[in-house]
């Protein structure tokens, strides 16, 4: 597999200046493509990809409830993953889409249900997209499924197309970190007084970071 060179000073510096140009900085999440001939982001319900060499964009896909959120690109750069979440008083509702670079739909997960603790009637009903980061092998799409306040993580097997919920466990931060060879992802465990740095595979096994071995917890 071959690992794709990083975008250097002189493409970053055109790229910002790109941006700055089409007003999307701060308001969107750029990601790049993997061989860094461009870009995609969100931005008013439309998926958009900017090509570098072309300098100019393509809008792939439009639907309302592209609204923020973080496209995933797949490590070979030929899919994007879409999260779709739908908020209402008592549950977040997950799903994943995965399309290909013209915009056609090739992948859609089941729906996951995230129900909240406390159900809580001030909510208004809304739709909008989250975050996808995908596996380095291309396999799984993960992305942060909350509900009630509580962060948890859903994945995508784009083998198997089961969508499901790992849950108990925390992210670093806002950011999905996936393990080099692809064999899962890192997390934190516990609560804020008390918390660990676990690795989690993708059937939801749990291994402490201790020592020169990893035990299953």
């Amino acid at each position: 597999m071959t690992t794709a060179k990083k975008p250097k000073g002189p493409v970053i510096a055109l790229a910002l200046g790109l941006l700055l140009m089409t007003g999307c900085v701060p308001e969107v999440d750029v990601v790049w493509l993997p061989d860094s001939s461009g870009f995609v982001f969100i931005r008013d319900e439309s998926l958009v990809l900017y090509d570098l060499q072309r300098r100019a964009e393509r809008t792939i896909l439009q639907a309302d409830w592209l609204d923020g959120g973080r496209p995933g690109v797949s490590p070979d750069g030929r899919h994007i993953a879409l999260v779709r979440g739908e908020l209402s008083s008592s549950a977040v509702q997950y799903q994943v889409f995965v399309y290909n670079a013209a915009g056609d739909l090739e992948l859609e997960s089941p729906v996951l249900t995230v129900k909240r603790e406390t159900p809580d009637p001030s909510i208004i009903t809304s739709i909008g997209c989250g975050a996808a980061e995908w596996s380095p092998d291309g396999r799984h799409v993960i992305f942060l499924a909350g509900a009630g306040g509580v962060n948890n993580f859903g994945v995508f097997d784009t083998d198997s197309q089961d969508l499901e919920l790992v849950v108990h466990l925390r992210p670093i931060g806002v950011s999905i970190h996936c393990l080099p060879n692809g064999q899962g992802f890192l997390a934190i465990r516990g609560n804020g007084e008390q918390s660990e740095l676990v690795i989690v595979d993708w059937d939801g096994w749990i291994y402490q970071l201790g020592g020169a071995n990893l035990r299953h917890v």
